[in-house]
């Protein structure tokens, strides 16, 4: 991309092959590809400024400016219609999510973050970016080659200044916030800190090969970077330990052993000494900075590498299997979720082995779908997920969840015997599922939002048309204050049901993460309030206690939201009354496929509507009797389709919306494409563009 860009700037092309590469790398990756662009914006700048010719006129560097400015815009333009059968669905799909949303503030917010003397601190073997602090190491020669460019009296001052600039730029991009902000596709960044940091290593690669390219290089400059960068190296990180202390000198003795071989190279040369012998110390040059990078290299991929890869390996294929036999023995439409001892956001599974799953992890999820699940009790994690490790019965029926593999017996869920243990899971068949799709009257039942069990409620009062409690509330009690500095930990003493087959569960909602261990009786340990913890939990009971105790012992507070505590029973009989109810209301005929669905039931009379367990979406194409129809929703999430009096055939498609829009746009773009390569080579020897 960027050598497309300095020959279009140098009047080598016009532009229509960098049109070529953007499309295609959009194509590729589509996020990376976003960086890339906003970069070749300021790399066009430095391109320019680097190829300034004084001797030419003001018209003449204005029209060459406006000119080449033109092709690079157009190019970039045109490989962004390229690529837009698959962009723009992206960029759709995007607005679903608030990462759809550009965040702008910090473009305004003119501060350094972090501590600029780490771009050389961490210059060190097996170095890695964290917050405020990153790692650019790409070899020994090339920080030589750097510190050396500006250290030769040879070469331009105005060449210096110019790849000064750029120097600063790359630095600047990674602690200063509107650049931060600039190169993180304007988004709030939790994680994998300076994922576009390959640029300023790509300018400090550049700047490197301007004085090992150019014709007039000297062994003082080379010699006397070495001597400058191992002494830097050792003594910032004296300072601050920063980077372990064997690497630091290490990398400080590389350093000088590279500059001074590199020095001998070019006395070896300046003396037109036997050529043998210049061969050899080309070739031993070549051999230390293979070694740099392999080395460094090793010691990344040490703390990169997945050391359990086989272990996961025999995970998918264990999973692989267990799903299977559930498919072999049941081609009906469900879904199938996990549960986990303790916390795991091993969420995509399902992509993996085929199914339809509640748990999902993608980096800019549908917030509408996010938000159903978390009022229900799957709480919201970061940007991204949410926590689907548990599982509760009354939200996992009504979205149709048939089997649970869980790793602990669940009191409601029945166990498949005849398919065995896989990865420590059982399987479990859950006998109060409802169907995909079920007819209800209806009716103006509002939405329970005082906690998430209410709120469970409400969704099943909704279908069956009147108020009903699948979950009932016990009665609770704190019988100890958590005390931090004593280690005593929080403990809630719970009063279960007398009668009856039940499923407890609880919540212990939070301000800010405790980083707590929950202890349900001994019998039920799992991570509370940290990252992946789930907020509902359930409680492991037999019916002999008639009280459960439940502990949290918090490592760094006791910040919960004491007015939110709750601990509920799902009375299975009653549970079981109602399923049984929805059950009977399935459509006579129900196919539902990935993107299409089919639908023939009959409306016993006016007012009658049919639930689907399909998210909203504007890529659904729905017809009722062949017309559109007006659907509503079901917990701001859900479809509900109005019925008509008689017969109904309703059917579904789904296509991914923006796809023909954008593929129009492609097709538009290799039109232009075309005309611009031929008008190119029809008037190759006149300059129109």
């Amino acid at each position: 991309m960027l050598l497309s860009i300095h020959k279009i700037v140098i009047g080598e092309s016009k532009g229509w092959k960098l049109a070529i590469v953007v499309g295609y790398m959009i194509i590729a990756n589509w996020y990376s590809a976003g960086i890339n662009c906003i970069f070749s914006g300021f790399w066009f700048i430095f391109e320019y400024a680097r190829n300034y010719q004084k001797k030419d006129s003001a018209k003449d560097q204005l029209v060459n400016l406006l000119k080449n400015g033109l092709s690079y815009v157009f190019a970039m333009v045109l490989g962004i219609m390229l690529s837009a059968f698959l962009f723009i669905p992206t960029v759709k799909a995007l607005q679903g999510s608030s990462r759809g949303d550009l965040k702008w503030d910090k473009l305004f917010d003119n501060t350094i973050t972090g501590d600029i003397k780490t771009v050389l601190q961490n210059y060190v073997y097996g170095a890695t970016s964290a917050e405020n602090s990153v790692a650019l190491f790409c070899g020994c020669i090339v920080a030589i080659g750097v510190i050396a460019f500006f250290l030769n009296k040879k070469s331009k001052v105005s060449v210096k200044a110019k790849c000064g600039l750029l120097l600063l730029f790359a630095i600047l991009s990674m602690y200063w916030k509107p650049l931060i902000s600039v190169f993180s596709m304007f988004q709030d960044v939790n994680g994998y800190w300076y994922r576009y940091s390959y640029l300023a290593i790509f300018v400090l690669i550049y700047i490197a090969g301007e004085y090992f390219l150019g014709s007039e290089y000297g062994m003082v400059p080379t010699s006397v970077s070495a001597i400058l960068l191992s002494v830097m190296i050792i003594l910032l990180n004296h300072a601050r330990h920063a980077q372990p202390i064997r690497e630091v000198y290490a990398t400080s003795l590389m350093f000088l052993v590279t500059g001074f071989a590199f020095g001998l190279v070019i006395f070896i040369k300046s003396k037109n000494i036997n050529i043998r012998f210049y061969q050899s110390s080309i070739l031993l040059m070549a051999f230390l900075c293979i070694g740099d990078s392999v080395y460094n290299s090793v010691l990344l991929m040490d703390k990169y590498a997945e050391h359990d890869s086989y272990l996961r390996s025999k995970e998918a294929k264990e999973a692989s299997k267990q799903i299977s036999m559930i498919q072999s023995r049941d081609r009906g439409v469900y879904r199938i979720t996990q549960t986990y001892a303790g916390i795991n956001a091993n969420y995509d599974e399902a992509f993996a082995h085929n199914y339809w799953s509640l748990a999902g992890y993608t980096s800019s999820p549908n917030d509408m779908q996010r938000g159903f699940l978390d009022k229900a009790g799957y709480n919201i994690m970061g940007p991204n997920f949410c926590v689907v490790n548990t599982s509760m019965l009354g939200i996992d029926s009504f979205l149709g969840t048939k089997y649970v593999l869980s790793s602990y017996p669940i009191n409601g869920l029945k166990r498949v015997k005849d398919i065995g243990e896989y990865n420590g899971r059982k399987t479990y068949l859950n006998p109060y599922a409802l169907p995909m799709a079920v007819q209800y009257k209806d009716n103006n039942v509002a939405y329970n939002l005082a906690n998430h069990f209410e709120y469970q409620n409400s969704l099943y009062s909704k279908l069956i048309g009147k108020k009903v409690s699948v979950y009932q509330p016990l009665n609770f009690s704190l019988v100890q204050e958590g005390d931090i500095k004593q280690k005593k930990p929080m403990i809630y003493k719970v009063s279960l049901p007398k009668n009856g087959k039940y499923t407890v569960y609880g919540m212990i909602p939070w301000n800010t993460w405790v980083n707590a261990e929950l202890n349900v009786d001994d019998k039920y340990k799992i991570p509370y309030s940290s990252w992946l913890s789930p907020v509902v939990f359930h409680m492991s009971t037999d019916g002999s206690k008639e009280t459960a105790n439940v502990s949290l012992a918090a490592k760094t507070s006791y910040d919960i939201k004491r007015d939110g505590v709750a601990f509920y029973a799902l009375d299975l009989k009653e549970f079981a009354k109602i399923t049984s109810k929805l059950k009977v209301r399935e459509p006579k005929f129900m196919q539902i496929k990935n993107g299409d669905v089919k639908i023939m039931t009959t409306a016993k009379e006016k007012g009658e509507s049919l639930y689907l367990s399909v998210p909203c979406d504007k890529g659904w194409t729905i017809k009722l009797n062949g017309k559109d129809v007006q659907t509503q929703m079901i917990g701001d999430c859900l479809y509900s389709i109005p019925l008509r009096k008689g017969k109904n055939n309703l059917s579904m498609h789904y296509m991914v919306p923006g796809f023909f829009k954008g593929l129009v746009e492609t097709l538009i773009g290799i039109i232009l494409l075309g005309i611009w390569i031929t008008v190119c080579k029809c008037f190759k020897a006149r300059e129109i563009f």
